[in-house]
């Protein structure tokens, strides 16, 4: 499997982050986008041979249970994707758990 850390020098959300704006003009890592969504992140990346992820949790109210969501970053054209249903987990452990799984092609 091709090591996507040493290939692209990514190895964090921040990475991800400065990847992301160097090829796009997209707004998903900004301030207002995430203030919105009540966004939150892991620090925590993996990869497969093409893509890397991560995992991020939105909460849609203060009353509501926050959930979280698989996505996937595509290095080479700064695509953003989620992965399975949006706010499809109920913990970062079953999101993270998913990817391990996915990444083994256990899925």
């Amino acid at each position: 499997m091709t090591n996507l850390f040493n290939k692209y020098s990514i190895y964090s959300i921040d990475d991800i982050k400065k990847d992301y704006y160097s090829k796009t003009k997209g707004h998903w890592f900004d301030e207002n986008t995430l203030r919105s969504f009540k966004s939150r992140f892991s620090d925590r990346i993996l990869h497969d041979s093409n893509l890397f992820y991560f995992v991020s949790s939105e909460q849609s109210s203060r009353e509501a249970k926050r959930a979280y969501s698989v996505r996937s970053y595509n290095p080479n054209n700064g695509v953003i994707d989620t992965v399975q249903d949006f706010q499809g987990f109920n913990s970062g452990a079953q999101a993270w758990s998913y990817v391990s799984k996915l990444i083994k092609k256990e899925l």
